[in-house]
């Protein structure tokens, strides 16, 4: 359809694509010639599998075998059958990102891969899996390399529970940061519907780097009321997909909806919901509806038969699409917490339909299994997760962290410190980029590099492409670029980092844009929460290669003028620089571009059009010495530096020359030349762009004042600007009168 008014202001009714709701009606009998009599006796061992593991946490809670379980657990008991029955539709190419409440995702999922795979491939995993998980119990494993395997994945989901170092993320993770990479499972997460935008970009992932499967985003009901989670089908649904990119096909991504009718206390439907079944949500975003569908999630054959369909489509090209599964928790949102009151009436007629006991009684009737076969089965499960229990609680065989011994263990993942290999790819910008040498053309010209000599590396934000930028720094771009390396985006500020996390997880590499810093309040969480935390939470078995370019300071009013480079500074896990200078940003950004730790970059958008009035830096620096003297050392940070020199050349006649830093680098950062300056001159000043009270520069100068106290021959001094919003641009300069002040503290 074109945009023209005559198309967009006719008198029309507006229709939507039907949804439908609970239309598998087939019994187990029905189902006998889809699947072997194995694969259906499966189904119901698998369910008994997380029902037995989320029991024996309730044991553990009071205390069992001398182990006392305190950490948070989410249990979904009563939600079997959804897991299970997703997890019978996957194939190998599958991965899957988990709710907060995994343990049931992740066994299922786990157990699948299990049977999917080769002797071969299974010992290859534990074995090269670079945590002791499997040298911890190898002694203990006797039977068949499959059910070897089985022990393991118990053993090692139970021991990251508990905190040990052989758990599979090293007891750094616990029970909501679960995941076991090498069978398809991408993190669980403590927020509510954080999987959502990392989900996204893991199917991004697979569309631009050809990789077959889907990505499934589980979700709870409570999710959907969070403002990433809209993003991210959003973001999920845009035309460009089929409609711009070379392949044609939409994002290969499954959303999938655990409706167990309550989030956290309160009741979705009753109190907290506008509609009573969420697959409506698929008609708000997209025009087909997001071939949303309804299914029974008490049952396991309903709820692989929708995935399988969906799964289909999906491959076919028809992208995102929207699975919601009714379902009932019998517990609590979590160990120790109270139940609520639930009408008993409710909570029996819903136990009544508990998924293991009605699909165990289905098998028996169908003569698939007896009732000594069934108690067979309920007691082999519960054996092999008492044994994997009873390892894990073990200090000789799963040993703790110990501070004594290890005082870095908690910090030791933040960062890798590697940078990704290079290689050549069909990428040249260096023909197309008019370079000169201004701020914008130094980032560009590192961006188009990284281009040259990264496969996997794509750019995005809004407005990158086609529109010159707000910035113009990929200016000419898409004359080579095709739309699955540099692409715009909807305004989705959560979703644009969120996806890049998930891209990177799968192995890729991002940098993306937020069009000026102050919207990065809006994908806090992604950047706090996910960008600084997954290296850590998963124990260094993950990377996360994304560079995070963000516009920054004064020109444009108090919503868009905001200094925000300290706070991000403070949270572990970001590497952060605030370059001003070209060649500062040039060396900063070929340095984030190839690193396989999360960067954020701070750019000083009022000067994308300066020139280098500096001498070149030839590498990066994370504090670099712009000027010299011995009258004062003066550390910048940010957009200052240009105020700063200013008055250095004023009073530099007058016999007041100063040691003029820039500090690049945030975090980490390096004040050892800083600290070097003032043994000289005894005598420093810090002046940044935010305000003094709570900044960051009041954080560098209790540390330095520290370090150089004995050496001190006045108080440290901090210039910024005051406690109140940013006034318009009109007023900005007498706001950031930088140079009076310096000039008068010297």
């Amino acid at each position: 359809m074109k945009l023209l008014p005559d198309n967009l202001l006719k008198k029309d009714t507006l229709t939507f694509a039907t949804i439908e709701a609970n239309a598998f009606e087939r019994t187990l009998k029905d189902c006998r010639n889809d699947y072997s009599c194995e694969s259906l006796i499966n189904v119901y061992r698998d369910m008994l599998y997380i029902r037995a593991f989320e029991e024996t946490l309730i044991k553990a809670r009071a205390g069992l075998n001398g182990y006392k379980y305190n950490h948070p657990a989410h249990l979904s008991i009563g939600q079997e059958a959804v897991a299970v029955g997703q997890a019978l539709a996957y194939d190998k190419d599958d991965i899957t990102f988990g709710t907060h409440r995994s343990h049931g995702e992740f066994i299922a999922t786990a157990l699948n891969h299990i049977r999917l795979s080769t002797d071969d491939e299974l010992l290859n995993v534990m074995r090269s899996y670079p945590v002791d998980t499997y040298s911890a119990i190898s002694e203990t494993l006797k039977g068949k390399v499959k059910d070897n395997a089985v022990d393991y994945l118990l053993y090692g989901a139970f021991a990251e529970l508990f905190a040990r170092k052989t758990g599979f993320q090293r007891g750094l993770g616990g029970s909501m940061h679960l995941h076991f990479l090498p069978f398809g499972i991408y993190p669980s997460n403590a927020i509510v519907g954080g999987s959502a935008p990392l989900a996204v970009g893991g199917a991004l992932y697979n569309l631009i780097n050809d990789k077959k499967g889907i990505v499934v985003a589980n979700l709870g009901d409570g999710a959907i009321s969070c403002g990433a989670v809209y993003e991210a089908l959003c973001f999920s649904n845009m035309n460009q997909f089929r409609t711009l990119w070379e392949k044609g096909k939409g994002l290969p991504i499954l959303f999938a909806v655990s409706d167990n009718l309550y989030a956290r206390g309160s009741n979705t439907k009753l109190e907290t919901s506008g509609t009573t079944n969420i697959a409506k949500l698929g008609a708000g975003v997209a025009d087909n509806a997001m071939n949303a569908e309804s299914v029974n999630g008490l049952n396991p054959l309903a709820v692989a038969d929708a995935v399988k369909r969906k799964k289909a489509k999906i491959l076919s090209g028809e992208g995102a699409t929207l699975l919601t599964f009714t379902t009932y928790r019998h517990g609590e949102h979590s160990i120790g917490d109270n139940v609520g009151l639930r009408p008993s009436s409710e909570v029996d007629a819903w136990k009544a339909l508990d998924p293991i006991v009605t699909y165990g009684n289905e098998l028996v009737s169908e003569g698939i299994i007896t009732l000594s076969d069934r108690q067979a089965i309920i007691d082999e499960v519960y054996a092999r997760v008492e044994k994997a229990y009873n390892l894990a609680v073990d200090p000789t065989v799963s040993p703790k962290h110990s501070l004594k011994e290890d005082p870095d263990f908690s910090s030791k993942y933040l960062f890798n410190n590697k940078a990704y290999k290079e290689e050549k790819t069909a990428y040249d910008l260096s023909g197309v980029c008019s370079l000169g040498t201004s701020y914008r053309d130094a980032i560009a010209s590192a961006v188009s590099e990284a281009f040259g000599t990264n496969p996997t590396l794509i750019a995005y934000g809004e407005d990158v492409r086609g529109w010159n930028s707000k910035n113009a720094v990929y200016k000419d771009f898409e004359k080579v670029l095709p739309y699955s390396k540099l692409f715009n985006t909807s305004i989705s500020e959560s979703a644009i980092v969120g996806s890049a996390v998930g891209y990177a997880m799968r192995g890729g590499s991002a940098v993306t844009e937020l069009l000026y810093a102050d919207f990065m309040t809006r994908a806090s969480d992604e950047i706090i929460n996910q960008l600084a935390k997954w290296q850590s939470l998963s124990g260094g078995t993950i990377n996360l290669p994304v560079t995070l370019r963000l516009p920054v300071g004064r020109s444009y009013g108090g919503q868009h003028s905001q200094d925000f480079s300290g706070i991000i500074a403070r949270v572990n896990g970001l590497k952060v620089f605030y370059p001003v200078t070209p060649s500062d940003v040039y060396h900063t950004l070929k340095y984030a571009l190839s690193s396989l730790d999360p960067c954020v970059v701070f750019e000083p958008k009022e000067f994308y059009d300066v020139q280098e009035i500096f001498e070149d830096s030839k590498s990066f620096k994370a504090t670099s010495l712009k000027a010299s003297g011995n009258h004062a050392t003066v550390v910048t940070i940010g957009a200052c530096l240009y105020d700063v020199y200013e008055a250095y050349k004023e009073v530099k006649s007058l016999g007041k020359a100063f040691d003029l830093f820039s500090l690049v680098g945030l975090n980490p950062l390096d004040l050892e030349p800083v600290i070097a300056s003032v043994k000289k001159s005894g005598k420093l000043i810090i002046v940044n762009d935010a305000p003094t009270r709570g900044g960051y520069a009041s954080d560098i100068a209790s540390r330095l004042q520290k370090e150089c106290f004995g050496i001190l021959k006045s108080p440290i001094e901090i210039i910024g600007t005051d406690d109140s919003v940013i006034p318009p641009d009109a007023t900005e300069c007498g706001y950031y009168d930088f140079k009076t002040t310096l000039k008068n503290l010297l």
